[in-house]
Protein backbone atom coordinates (compact mmCIF):
# COMPACT_ATOMS: atom_id res chain seq x y z
CA UNK A 1 0.00 0.00 0.00
CA UNK A 2 1.23 3.39 -0.94
CA UNK A 3 1.40 6.32 1.52
CA UNK A 4 -1.55 8.67 0.78
CA UNK A 5 0.14 11.49 -0.85
CA UNK A 6 -1.62 15.32 -1.02
CA UNK A 7 -0.10 15.95 -4.38
CA UNK A 8 2.26 13.37 -6.89
CA UNK A 9 4.88 14.79 -8.54
CA UNK A 10 5.71 12.16 -11.29
CA UNK A 11 9.26 13.53 -12.03
CA UNK A 12 9.71 12.15 -8.07
CA UNK A 13 8.45 8.47 -8.90
CA UNK A 14 9.15 5.39 -11.08
CA UNK A 15 6.27 2.90 -10.02
CA UNK A 16 3.93 2.50 -12.15
CA UNK A 17 1.23 5.81 -11.85
CA UNK A 18 -1.93 4.02 -11.10
CA UNK A 19 -1.73 2.85 -7.84
CA UNK A 20 -0.20 5.91 -6.96
CA UNK A 21 -2.91 7.83 -8.32
CA UNK A 22 -5.83 5.97 -6.50
CA UNK A 23 -3.76 8.03 -3.32
CA UNK A 24 -3.30 11.53 -4.59
CA UNK A 25 -5.00 14.29 -3.93
CA UNK A 26 -3.29 16.20 -6.61
CA UNK A 27 -0.98 15.71 -9.50
CA UNK A 28 2.46 17.58 -10.71
CA UNK A 29 3.51 16.39 -14.25
CA UNK A 30 4.75 17.67 -17.68
CA UNK A 31 3.45 15.11 -19.26
CA UNK A 32 -0.16 15.99 -20.94
CA UNK A 33 -0.81 11.69 -21.09
CA UNK A 34 -0.36 11.54 -17.05
CA UNK A 35 -2.22 14.27 -16.81
CA UNK A 36 -5.07 12.84 -18.91
CA UNK A 37 -5.15 10.01 -16.78
CA UNK A 38 -5.38 12.09 -13.65
CA UNK A 39 -8.19 13.47 -15.13
CA UNK A 40 -9.60 10.13 -15.12
CA UNK A 41 -9.14 9.71 -11.35
CA UNK A 42 -10.92 13.40 -11.11
CA UNK A 43 -7.76 14.91 -9.85
CA UNK A 44 -6.48 18.07 -9.89
CA UNK A 45 -3.38 18.86 -12.30
CA UNK A 46 -0.89 20.95 -11.92
CA UNK A 47 1.82 22.19 -14.63
CA UNK A 48 0.14 22.22 -17.41
CA UNK A 49 -1.55 24.90 -19.06
CA UNK A 50 -3.28 23.37 -22.18
CA UNK A 51 -5.50 21.43 -19.81
CA UNK A 52 -9.16 23.22 -19.33
CA UNK A 53 -9.98 23.90 -15.38
CA UNK A 54 -13.38 23.22 -15.97
CA UNK A 55 -15.17 19.46 -15.44
CA UNK A 56 -17.56 19.46 -18.20
CA UNK A 57 -14.64 20.65 -20.81
CA UNK A 58 -12.12 17.96 -19.02
CA UNK A 59 -14.93 15.13 -19.51
CA UNK A 60 -14.78 16.44 -23.39
CA UNK A 61 -10.94 16.25 -23.48
CA UNK A 62 -11.85 12.59 -22.55
CA UNK A 63 -14.08 11.94 -24.67
CA UNK A 64 -12.49 12.79 -27.86
CA UNK A 65 -8.84 11.57 -26.10
CA UNK A 66 -10.74 7.90 -25.46
CA UNK A 67 -13.13 7.55 -28.01
CA UNK A 68 -13.16 9.71 -30.75
CA UNK A 69 -9.38 10.26 -31.78
CA UNK A 70 -8.32 6.25 -30.50
CA UNK A 71 -8.83 3.35 -32.08
CA UNK A 72 -8.51 -0.24 -30.38
CA UNK A 73 -7.63 -3.52 -31.57
CA UNK A 74 -9.42 -7.10 -29.96
CA UNK A 75 -6.27 -9.46 -30.90
CA UNK A 76 -8.38 -12.42 -29.67
CA UNK A 77 -11.27 -11.62 -31.96
CA UNK A 78 -8.88 -10.20 -35.11
CA UNK A 79 -11.05 -7.67 -35.36
CA UNK A 80 -11.30 -3.75 -34.20
CA UNK A 81 -13.45 -2.79 -30.98
CA UNK A 82 -15.03 -0.32 -28.62
CA UNK A 83 -13.00 0.64 -25.77
CA UNK A 84 -15.40 -0.83 -23.23
CA UNK A 85 -14.79 -4.35 -24.69
CA UNK A 86 -11.02 -3.53 -24.63
CA UNK A 87 -11.30 -2.15 -20.68
CA UNK A 88 -13.25 -5.77 -19.97
CA UNK A 89 -10.56 -7.78 -22.20
CA UNK A 90 -7.59 -6.11 -20.14
CA UNK A 91 -9.17 -6.51 -17.09
CA UNK A 92 -9.50 -10.07 -17.62
CA UNK A 93 -6.18 -10.17 -18.31
CA UNK A 94 -5.16 -8.66 -15.23
CA UNK A 95 -7.38 -11.19 -13.23
CA UNK A 96 -5.96 -14.10 -14.36
CA UNK A 97 -2.56 -13.05 -14.08
CA UNK A 98 -2.75 -12.03 -10.43
CA UNK A 99 -4.14 -15.36 -8.99
CA UNK A 100 -0.89 -17.43 -8.40
CA UNK A 101 2.50 -16.60 -6.93
CA UNK A 102 5.13 -14.34 -8.17
CA UNK A 103 7.47 -17.37 -8.37
CA UNK A 104 6.08 -21.10 -9.53
CA UNK A 105 8.43 -24.11 -9.89
CA UNK A 106 6.67 -26.60 -12.49
CA UNK A 107 7.67 -30.66 -12.01
CA UNK A 108 7.61 -33.67 -14.47
CA UNK A 109 6.65 -31.42 -17.27
CA UNK A 110 7.96 -32.59 -20.59
CA UNK A 111 9.17 -29.80 -22.87
CA UNK A 112 6.08 -30.10 -25.06
CA UNK A 113 4.24 -28.60 -22.55
CA UNK A 114 6.39 -25.88 -21.39
CA UNK A 115 4.68 -23.25 -23.12
CA UNK A 116 1.21 -23.80 -22.19
CA UNK A 117 1.64 -23.93 -18.92
CA UNK A 118 3.55 -20.49 -19.43
CA UNK A 119 0.55 -19.21 -20.93
CA UNK A 120 -2.03 -20.38 -18.51
CA UNK A 121 0.13 -19.15 -15.33
CA UNK A 122 1.17 -15.49 -17.08
CA UNK A 123 1.55 -13.60 -14.97
CA UNK A 124 4.06 -15.73 -12.74
CA UNK A 125 8.06 -16.84 -13.71
CA UNK A 126 7.71 -20.08 -14.22
CA UNK A 127 10.70 -22.69 -13.68
CA UNK A 128 10.71 -26.25 -15.16
CA UNK A 129 12.13 -28.89 -12.58
CA UNK A 130 12.60 -33.20 -12.81
CA UNK A 131 10.02 -34.86 -11.66
CA UNK A 132 11.05 -36.48 -8.42
CA UNK A 133 13.08 -32.86 -7.66
CA UNK A 134 12.38 -31.31 -4.60
CA UNK A 135 10.97 -27.52 -4.42
CA UNK A 136 14.06 -24.66 -3.96
CA UNK A 137 13.43 -22.17 -0.83
CA UNK A 138 12.94 -19.67 -3.18
CA UNK A 139 10.11 -20.53 -4.55
CA UNK A 140 6.44 -19.42 -3.69
CA UNK A 141 4.31 -22.20 -5.35
CA UNK A 142 4.62 -26.03 -7.49
CA UNK A 143 3.00 -26.69 -10.38
CA UNK A 144 1.97 -30.30 -11.78
CA UNK A 145 0.26 -31.38 -14.91
CA UNK A 146 -2.71 -33.90 -13.52
CA UNK A 147 -2.40 -35.25 -10.01
CA UNK A 148 1.26 -35.01 -8.59
CA UNK A 149 2.23 -38.88 -8.07
CA UNK A 150 4.70 -36.72 -5.46
CA UNK A 151 2.07 -34.83 -3.62
CA UNK A 152 3.56 -35.03 -0.53
CA UNK A 153 7.32 -34.25 -1.51
CA UNK A 154 5.75 -31.41 -3.05
CA UNK A 155 3.89 -30.12 -0.38
CA UNK A 156 6.71 -29.59 1.91
CA UNK A 157 5.71 -26.62 3.02
CA UNK A 158 1.95 -25.77 4.01
CA UNK A 159 2.00 -22.26 2.98
CA UNK A 160 3.88 -23.09 -0.54
CA UNK A 161 0.07 -23.89 -2.92
CA UNK A 162 0.28 -26.78 -5.26
CA UNK A 163 -1.30 -26.31 -7.89
CA UNK A 164 -2.70 -28.48 -10.37
CA UNK A 165 -3.26 -28.23 -14.20
CA UNK A 166 -5.55 -30.27 -16.37
CA UNK A 167 -8.00 -30.80 -19.34
CA UNK A 168 -10.99 -28.33 -19.24
CA UNK A 169 -14.00 -29.35 -20.41
CA UNK A 170 -14.49 -27.33 -23.54
CA UNK A 171 -11.64 -28.42 -25.54
CA UNK A 172 -10.17 -28.26 -28.95
CA UNK A 173 -11.03 -29.76 -32.03
CA UNK A 174 -10.57 -33.00 -32.65
CA UNK A 175 -8.49 -32.55 -35.68
CA UNK A 176 -4.70 -31.60 -34.51
CA UNK A 177 -6.23 -31.04 -31.09
CA UNK A 178 -3.15 -32.25 -29.65
CA UNK A 179 -0.39 -29.63 -31.45
CA UNK A 180 -2.96 -26.99 -30.39
CA UNK A 181 -2.56 -24.37 -27.43
CA UNK A 182 -5.37 -25.77 -25.49
CA UNK A 183 -8.41 -23.93 -25.42
CA UNK A 184 -9.05 -24.39 -21.74
CA UNK A 185 -7.57 -26.03 -18.45
CA UNK A 186 -8.60 -26.47 -14.71
CA UNK A 187 -5.72 -24.29 -12.75
CA UNK A 188 -6.52 -25.92 -9.05
CA UNK A 189 -4.60 -24.65 -6.17
CA UNK A 190 -7.16 -26.79 -3.65
CA UNK A 191 -7.28 -30.28 -5.70
CA UNK A 192 -7.92 -31.17 -9.30
CA UNK A 193 -12.05 -31.78 -10.07
CA UNK A 194 -11.58 -35.59 -11.00
CA UNK A 195 -10.02 -36.32 -7.30
CA UNK A 196 -12.87 -37.55 -5.39
CA UNK A 197 -10.26 -38.29 -2.66
CA UNK A 198 -10.63 -34.95 -1.73
CA UNK A 199 -11.79 -31.27 -2.19
CA UNK A 200 -11.03 -29.44 -5.43
CA UNK A 201 -11.39 -25.77 -5.89
CA UNK A 202 -14.51 -26.65 -7.96
CA UNK A 203 -16.16 -28.31 -5.79
CA UNK A 204 -15.45 -25.66 -2.58
CA UNK A 205 -17.05 -23.29 -5.14
CA UNK A 206 -19.74 -25.47 -5.88
CA UNK A 207 -20.72 -26.12 -2.31
CA UNK A 208 -20.03 -22.55 -1.28
CA UNK A 209 -21.21 -19.53 -3.80
CA UNK A 210 -23.96 -17.64 -3.57
CA UNK A 211 -25.42 -17.66 -7.18
CA UNK A 212 -26.61 -15.40 -8.41
CA UNK A 213 -29.73 -14.85 -11.39
CA UNK A 214 -27.31 -13.08 -13.44
CA UNK A 215 -24.84 -15.83 -13.16
CA UNK A 216 -27.77 -18.45 -13.89
CA UNK A 217 -28.69 -16.58 -17.22
CA UNK A 218 -25.33 -15.98 -17.95
CA UNK A 219 -24.90 -19.96 -17.72
CA UNK A 220 -27.93 -20.85 -19.68
CA UNK A 221 -26.84 -18.78 -22.55
CA UNK A 222 -23.88 -20.57 -22.43
CA UNK A 223 -25.59 -24.07 -22.87
CA UNK A 224 -27.43 -22.71 -24.89
CA UNK A 225 -24.79 -21.80 -27.81
CA UNK A 226 -23.03 -24.82 -26.93
CA UNK A 227 -26.63 -27.25 -27.38
CA UNK A 228 -27.36 -25.29 -30.55
CA UNK A 229 -23.61 -26.31 -32.34
CA UNK A 230 -23.63 -29.23 -30.76
CA UNK A 231 -20.47 -29.57 -29.32
CA UNK A 232 -18.71 -32.26 -26.87
CA UNK A 233 -15.99 -33.00 -25.28
CA UNK A 234 -13.40 -34.10 -28.26
CA UNK A 235 -15.73 -32.58 -31.19
CA UNK A 236 -15.20 -35.65 -33.33
CA UNK A 237 -17.01 -36.46 -36.69
CA UNK A 238 -18.92 -39.97 -36.41
CA UNK A 239 -21.71 -42.46 -38.30
CA UNK A 240 -25.07 -41.87 -38.22
CA UNK A 241 -27.32 -43.29 -36.08
CA UNK A 242 -31.06 -43.42 -35.41
CA UNK A 243 -32.77 -44.89 -32.45
CA UNK A 244 -34.48 -48.10 -33.01
CA UNK A 245 -38.14 -48.27 -32.98
CA UNK A 246 -38.43 -49.82 -29.59
CA UNK A 247 -41.12 -49.59 -26.31
CA UNK A 248 -38.08 -50.10 -24.25
CA UNK A 249 -36.02 -47.01 -22.94
CA UNK A 250 -32.63 -46.55 -24.78
CA UNK A 251 -29.66 -46.70 -22.30
CA UNK A 252 -26.22 -45.73 -22.94
CA UNK A 253 -23.31 -47.24 -21.49
CA UNK A 254 -19.73 -44.89 -21.77
CA UNK A 255 -16.34 -46.31 -21.79
CA UNK A 256 -13.39 -44.76 -20.60
CA UNK A 257 -9.51 -45.21 -20.56
CA UNK A 258 -9.41 -47.59 -17.35
CA UNK A 259 -5.86 -46.44 -16.97
CA UNK A 260 -7.03 -42.96 -16.24
CA UNK A 261 -6.43 -40.93 -12.96
CA UNK A 262 -9.92 -40.06 -12.96
CA UNK A 263 -10.54 -43.92 -12.68
CA UNK A 264 -7.80 -44.54 -9.79
CA UNK A 265 -9.40 -41.29 -7.78
CA UNK A 266 -12.78 -40.99 -9.32
CA UNK A 267 -14.17 -44.38 -9.34
CA UNK A 268 -14.38 -45.63 -5.81
CA UNK A 269 -16.09 -48.88 -6.00
CA UNK A 270 -15.92 -50.55 -9.40
CA UNK A 271 -13.36 -49.50 -11.71
CA UNK A 272 -13.75 -51.63 -14.77
CA UNK A 273 -16.10 -50.98 -18.08
CA UNK A 274 -16.96 -54.63 -18.02
CA UNK A 275 -18.34 -54.07 -14.13
CA UNK A 276 -19.68 -50.71 -15.33
CA UNK A 277 -21.72 -52.56 -18.01
CA UNK A 278 -22.75 -55.45 -15.88
CA UNK A 279 -24.06 -53.26 -13.04
CA UNK A 280 -26.00 -51.06 -15.75
CA UNK A 281 -27.64 -54.26 -17.15
CA UNK A 282 -28.52 -55.26 -13.38
CA UNK A 283 -30.26 -51.90 -13.21
CA UNK A 284 -31.86 -51.48 -16.43
CA UNK A 285 -32.46 -55.78 -17.10
CA UNK A 286 -35.35 -54.77 -19.94
CA UNK A 287 -33.88 -51.41 -21.84
CA UNK A 288 -32.18 -51.64 -25.79
CA UNK A 289 -28.32 -50.87 -24.00
CA UNK A 290 -25.67 -49.19 -26.22
CA UNK A 291 -21.80 -49.22 -25.05
CA UNK A 292 -20.30 -47.02 -26.39
CA UNK A 293 -16.09 -47.12 -25.96
CA UNK A 294 -13.71 -44.43 -25.11
CA UNK A 295 -12.38 -42.69 -28.77
CA UNK A 296 -8.88 -42.94 -27.63
CA UNK A 297 -9.59 -46.85 -26.92
CA UNK A 298 -11.10 -47.05 -30.52
CA UNK A 299 -8.58 -45.40 -32.58
CA UNK A 300 -5.38 -47.49 -29.98
CA UNK A 301 -4.01 -44.11 -28.59
CA UNK A 302 -4.81 -46.00 -25.41
CA UNK A 303 -5.31 -49.75 -24.49
CA UNK A 304 -8.93 -51.68 -23.89
CA UNK A 305 -9.70 -52.49 -20.35
CA UNK A 306 -9.87 -55.49 -19.00
CA UNK A 307 -12.64 -57.72 -20.42
CA UNK A 308 -13.76 -55.24 -22.48
CA UNK A 309 -13.78 -57.08 -25.38
CA UNK A 310 -16.83 -59.02 -24.36
CA UNK A 311 -19.25 -56.22 -23.41
CA UNK A 312 -20.86 -56.90 -26.49
CA UNK A 313 -22.69 -59.58 -24.98
CA UNK A 314 -23.84 -57.68 -22.34
CA UNK A 315 -25.39 -55.30 -24.45
CA UNK A 316 -27.50 -54.64 -27.56
CA UNK A 317 -24.96 -52.49 -29.74
CA UNK A 318 -21.58 -51.20 -29.44
CA UNK A 319 -21.17 -48.41 -31.78
CA UNK A 320 -17.29 -46.98 -31.12
CA UNK A 321 -17.68 -44.70 -34.56
CA UNK A 322 -20.68 -42.72 -33.75
CA UNK A 323 -20.23 -39.22 -32.55
CA UNK A 324 -21.42 -38.98 -28.55
CA UNK A 325 -23.69 -36.26 -29.48
CA UNK A 326 -25.37 -38.13 -31.99
CA UNK A 327 -26.33 -40.28 -29.43
CA UNK A 328 -27.05 -37.99 -26.15
CA UNK A 329 -29.82 -36.50 -28.41
CA UNK A 330 -31.58 -39.86 -28.55
CA UNK A 331 -31.48 -42.27 -25.28
CA UNK A 332 -33.21 -41.79 -23.03
CA UNK A 333 -30.64 -42.50 -19.70
CA UNK A 334 -26.78 -42.54 -19.62
CA UNK A 335 -24.49 -44.43 -17.14
CA UNK A 336 -20.71 -43.89 -16.58
CA UNK A 337 -17.72 -43.92 -14.23
CA UNK A 338 -16.64 -40.87 -14.37
CA UNK A 339 -16.74 -39.88 -17.53
CA UNK A 340 -17.21 -36.22 -18.96
CA UNK A 341 -19.93 -37.10 -21.00
CA UNK A 342 -21.93 -37.43 -17.99
CA UNK A 343 -21.80 -33.93 -17.70
CA UNK A 344 -22.51 -33.56 -21.82
CA UNK A 345 -25.31 -35.41 -20.46
CA UNK A 346 -26.75 -32.81 -18.11
CA UNK A 347 -26.44 -30.24 -20.85
CA UNK A 348 -29.01 -31.91 -22.39
CA UNK A 349 -31.05 -32.77 -19.83
CA UNK A 350 -30.74 -36.76 -20.46
CA UNK A 351 -30.38 -38.29 -17.02
CA UNK A 352 -27.52 -40.00 -15.79
CA UNK A 353 -26.59 -42.56 -13.65
CA UNK A 354 -23.18 -42.26 -11.23
CA UNK A 355 -21.25 -45.56 -10.33
CA UNK A 356 -18.30 -43.46 -9.26
CA UNK A 357 -17.64 -39.99 -8.06
CA UNK A 358 -17.46 -37.31 -11.01
CA UNK A 359 -17.02 -33.79 -10.15
CA UNK A 360 -21.45 -33.44 -11.38
CA UNK A 361 -22.56 -35.86 -9.11
CA UNK A 362 -23.46 -35.29 -5.38
CA UNK A 363 -25.53 -32.40 -6.25
CA UNK A 364 -28.93 -33.27 -6.89
CA UNK A 365 -28.63 -33.41 -10.37
CA UNK A 366 -27.54 -37.19 -11.28
CA UNK A 367 -28.37 -40.56 -9.40
CA UNK A 368 -26.02 -41.83 -7.17
CA UNK A 369 -24.78 -45.12 -6.81
CA UNK A 370 -21.89 -43.59 -4.09
CA UNK A 371 -22.40 -40.67 -2.22
CA UNK A 372 -19.86 -38.30 -1.38
CA UNK A 373 -20.21 -36.65 2.19
CA UNK A 374 -18.44 -33.62 1.50
CA UNK A 375 -21.37 -32.45 -1.43
CA UNK A 376 -24.29 -31.30 0.72
CA UNK A 377 -25.90 -28.62 -1.41
CA UNK A 378 -28.51 -29.12 -4.12
CA UNK A 379 -27.81 -26.94 -7.40
CA UNK A 380 -29.46 -26.06 -10.63
CA UNK A 381 -28.48 -27.40 -13.66
CA UNK A 382 -27.40 -23.50 -14.21
CA UNK A 383 -25.54 -23.19 -10.92
CA UNK A 384 -23.50 -26.45 -12.00
CA UNK A 385 -23.04 -25.12 -15.46
CA UNK A 386 -21.68 -21.47 -14.29
CA UNK A 387 -18.97 -23.40 -11.56
CA UNK A 388 -18.03 -25.55 -14.11
CA UNK A 389 -17.59 -24.07 -17.20
CA UNK A 390 -17.60 -20.60 -16.53
CA UNK A 391 -15.98 -19.81 -12.90
CA UNK A 392 -13.12 -22.84 -12.32
CA UNK A 393 -11.35 -23.49 -15.62
CA UNK A 394 -8.88 -21.07 -17.69
CA UNK A 395 -9.38 -20.35 -21.19
CA UNK A 396 -6.63 -19.12 -23.90
CA UNK A 397 -7.27 -18.14 -27.15
CA UNK A 398 -5.56 -20.05 -30.32
CA UNK A 399 -5.27 -16.91 -31.52
CA UNK A 400 -3.18 -14.82 -29.66
CA UNK A 401 -2.53 -16.33 -26.37
CA UNK A 402 -4.39 -13.65 -24.47
CA UNK A 403 -7.11 -14.72 -21.71
CA UNK A 404 -10.95 -15.21 -22.81
CA UNK A 405 -14.13 -15.93 -21.31
CA UNK A 406 -16.01 -19.03 -22.07
CA UNK A 407 -18.51 -17.65 -24.55
CA UNK A 408 -15.15 -16.88 -26.30
CA UNK A 409 -13.90 -20.23 -26.14
CA UNK A 410 -17.07 -21.97 -27.82
CA UNK A 411 -17.07 -18.97 -30.77
CA UNK A 412 -13.32 -20.29 -31.46
CA UNK A 413 -14.45 -23.92 -31.38
CA UNK A 414 -17.64 -23.28 -33.72
CA UNK A 415 -14.48 -21.18 -36.02
CA UNK A 416 -11.76 -23.62 -35.77
CA UNK A 417 -14.21 -26.35 -37.05
CA UNK A 418 -15.67 -24.56 -40.12
CA UNK A 419 -12.42 -23.64 -40.87
CA UNK A 420 -9.81 -25.96 -39.14
CA UNK A 421 -6.10 -25.06 -38.87
CA UNK A 422 -3.76 -26.61 -42.33
CA UNK A 423 -1.22 -29.14 -41.42
CA UNK A 424 1.44 -26.92 -42.27
CA UNK A 425 -0.13 -24.17 -39.54
CA UNK A 426 -0.19 -27.02 -37.13
CA UNK A 427 3.54 -28.22 -37.65
CA UNK A 428 4.34 -24.62 -36.60
CA UNK A 429 2.55 -24.77 -33.79
CA UNK A 430 3.84 -28.40 -33.02
CA UNK A 431 7.69 -26.81 -33.22
CA UNK A 432 6.95 -23.46 -31.38
CA UNK A 433 6.13 -25.50 -28.60
CA UNK A 434 9.74 -25.79 -27.83
CA UNK A 435 10.67 -22.56 -28.75
CA UNK A 436 10.51 -21.31 -25.10
CA UNK A 437 12.75 -24.30 -23.52
CA UNK A 438 15.81 -22.99 -26.02
CA UNK A 439 17.00 -20.53 -22.86
CA UNK A 440 19.86 -20.01 -20.36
Amino acid sequence: MYPRASVLDLRQQQRHPAPLLATAAALITSDWRWGLEALIWELPVHGLSPLPVDRNRQLALLYRWLVEDSTYWDPTRHQSCAPERMLELVGLQLEQRRRFPERIEAFGIHPFHHRTLRFYLAGSSVRFRPRHARPSPTSQATAVLGRAANKQALQTDARKPLIQLEDGFLRSNGRGAHLQLPLSLAVDAVGIYFDATCASALECFLQDHPFSQEERSRALQLRTQILSASLSKYNLHGQSWKRPPLDQPVVLVVGQVEQDASIRYGALGIRTNLELAKDARQLEPWAYMIYKPHPFVVNGRRPAGEGEDTIGNLVDAVLPHVAIDTLLMQVDRVHVLTSGTGFEALLRQVPVVCHGIPFYSGWGLTQDQMLCERRQRQLSLDELVFGALMAYPSYVSQRCGWFITPEQAVEQIISLRSHPPSRLALALQHLTAFLPTITP
